[in-house]
């Protein structure tokens, strides 16, 4: 039987505007078998969605450095930002001044799921 007693979670928002809202979240587990979900993206309001990473993903890009964060998009005040596979998701500059932040805050999210360090 699986114990969820000793996860921990941190969410960061990415993205709010009049009609949708988008997070990121990281489990840690002690625990964690490399086919457990442990960071998750979630999307609300407008073509809301959601994806998540297992373990085992979270370990590869982590490793291989595999997010960026774009300053420009299509839309004014959005930037966009890509994990692994998951690529061109929206951001607000409002809540992330510099691309850099955001993902300095991406890679201490999928370093949390990994080994729990604050």
């Amino acid at each position: 039987m699986k114990t969820l007693e000793k996860t921990k979670i941190k969410t960061i928002e990415v993205l709010k505007t009049n009609n949708q809202k988008a997070n990121l979240t990281a489990s840690y587990n002690p625990h964690a078998q490399i086919e457990d979900s442990v960071f998750k993206f979630k999307l609300n309001g407008l073509n809301a969605t959601d994806w998540e990473l297992k373990y085992s993903e979270v370990a590869i890009i982590f490793a291989r450095r595999e997010v960026s964060v774009q300053e420009k998009s299509k839309y004014s005040n959005l930037g966009l930002f890509s994990i692994g596979k998951y690529t061109n998701w929206l951001y607000n500059h409002n809540l992330w001044d510099q691309p850099e932040d955001l993902e300095n805050a991406i890679y201490k999210l999928l370093e949390f799921s990994l080994t729990g360090k604050e």
